[in-house]
């Protein structure tokens, strides 16, 4: 609607600007009135974040204009620059300074200024990129009155609301761990639940690729292209993160092989939250279609939802399982949360992702799982560990990959991934 509208995509931009500026005020004076009552509480647990705690302002300002000018750029299908910042640049630069710090060429403190200092360069680069395409030319004009306003209030409200949910729900499992069983366990569960999160590392520039196109043919009620992509984001995004999945999980013990006794036992929750991230892919783009519909407000109370069944199953599996619990805390609330989207998606728009394809999926990427750990370590002609362990990790990941490829191929589970291996074969002059 912002787009149909000539002459008001200025305003808009520094409207937004001027909200997302207020907002931080605000919550820049409830942390500063905040501060000394959570030092009082925490500060024996918490004190390396209350030593640093003067970072999280610039923090907080750096992360919410990223966020504010990735969404900008989404809406302009520009998507290519902050996924690279975010997926490549940010991880190779955090990268260099753990290389720093662990040489001695940087203190604690320098680490964590460089730390911040990263999401700055990163706005700077994204406010950059926004002049470069010409769309940074502010005014102080009002750009709605009336219903628009209203429309864009609410909308805003439930979509705070929503976003505020979502990022308390990524974090309550490690909030609880830290006041359930202490501070030394949140290590050992981040690793586990990194390494297993890599699973979904491809949903992240699939969402980014349709959801500018979603949201245009919701407003065109194109409802075959919406079920058109449900189905597609459903199939490619489960066979992509499934290869992740066989490549992470039967490297596991290679993985923690190179990391200290301590972190062992983080296997389970590796295991519990990869195939979390699987799950949640098979799903699709079911997310993106509720907040982009007319029916926006159910992912606001399905997010409020998401929180007391986290804190819920948090609260009685963790004192029972332990970090372990955590994960499985995890594991079930977003697969019951996922299912209820699905349930309501098919009540409202009468469509679902599923197809013949998808048991094909579930078989092909269930295949390797099942096989390749029968298959002994590898690389023992090599004499130093480290060599052997990479070995192993290539052998057991790149058969993964040629077994899942090849059956996707031969079984034509998916249009779009075929096209793309044979446009891969072409380029070396192969014909498929």
């Amino acid at each position: 609607y912002f787009k149909a509208k000539n002459g008001e995509k200025n305003s808009f931009l520094s409207f937004s600007l001027l909200v997302g500026l207020g907002g931080y005020v605000v919550f820049s004076a409830i942390f500063y009135l905040l501060e000394k009552p959570l030092v009082q509480m925490y500060g024996s647990e918490l004190s390396l974040l209350f030593d640093h705690v003067y970072l999280i302002f610039p923090l907080a300002f750096f992360s919410l204009y990223i966020g504010f000018f990735e969404s900008y750029l989404f809406s302009l299908h520009k998507t290519v620059l902050s996924h690279f910042l975010k997926s490549a640049l940010t991880k190779l630069l955090f990268f260099v300074e753990i290389i720093l710090y662990h040489f001695g060429y940087i203190g604690f403190d320098e680490f964590w200024v460089l730390f911040v200092a990263i999401y700055g360069l990163n706005m700077l680069i994204l406010f950059g990129y926004l002049i470069y395409l010409n769309e940074m030319s502010l005014t102080l004009s009002f750009p709605y009155r009336g219903r628009a306003l209203r429309m864009m209030a609410k909308y805003g409200v439930f979509s705070v609301i929503s976003g505020a949910a979502n990022s308390w729900v990524n974090r309550i499992d490690k909030i609880m761990l830290v006041f359930m069983l202490g501070l030394d366990t949140v290590g050992v569960y981040t690793i586990g639940f990194v390494l297993g999160g890599m699973t979904y590392v491809p949903a992240s520039s699939i969402y980014r690729i349709v959801y500018p196109i979603i949201a245009t043919a919701m407003r065109k009620k194109d409802w075959d292209l919406i079920a058109d992509i449900y189905s597609k984001t459903s199939i490619n995004l489960f066979l992509l993160c499934g290869i992740i999945f066989n490549i992470t999980w039967l490297n596991a013990d290679n993985f923690y092989s190179i990391l200290s006794d301590e972190y062992a036992g983080g296997k389970t929750i590796l295991l519990t939250i990869a195939m979390c991230k699987l799950l949640d892919s098979l799903t699709g783009a079911n997310g993106l279609m509720i907040i982009l519909s007319k029916f926006y407000q159910f992912d606001t109370y399905a997010s409020i939802g998401l929180i007391v069944l986290a804190i819920g199953t948090n609260y009685v599996l963790i004192p029972s399982y332990g970090m372990d619990g955590a994960a499985y805390a995890t594991l079930i609330t977003i697969v019951l949360i996922n299912a209820i989207k699905m349930i309501y998606i098919y009540v409202k728009f009468r469509i679902h992702p599923f197809s013949i394809n998808t048991i094909k999926a579930i078989g092909v990427i269930a295949l390797p799982i099942f096989t390749i750990p029968y298959i002994p370590t590898l690389g023992g002609f090599l004499d130093n560990e480290m060599y052997q362990i990479i070995f192993d990790v290539i052998i057991r990941g790149g058969l993964a990959s040629i077994v899942i490829v090849s059956l996707i191929w031969f079984l034509r589970i998916s249009d779009d991934i075929n096209s793309s291996i044979k446009d891969a074969f072409a380029k070396l002059n192969i014909k498929l």
